[in-house]
């Protein structure tokens, strides 16, 4: 995780663009929100197009800009 988040955020500085997180786990077919402090489940739906889309799920609402951040944050030991 920490490689595939030092790749997004150096590609995102390059294309002067913002990156959000989000944070969560699939256990046993559940999918739980991890940046939520009750670990709060999310519904995994389907659209019409075949994607998938995860009701429920919140997003850090402050930019990310550094892994620092992520760790500090999000409780993530890197």
């Amino acid at each position: 995780m920490p490689l595939a988040m030092t790749s997004i955020l150096s590609m995102a500085e390059a294309n002067h663009a913002q990156v959000q997180v989000a944070y969560y786990e699939v256990y046993m077919e559940r999918c739980y929100d991890l940046l939520e402090d009750k670990s709060t489940e999310v519904s995994v739906l389907e659209n019409n197009e075949g994607k998938i889309q995860l009701r429920g799920l919140s997003q850090a609402m402050f930019p990310v800009t550094n892994i620092n951040m992520i760790s500090s944050h999000f409780t993530v030991k890197f």
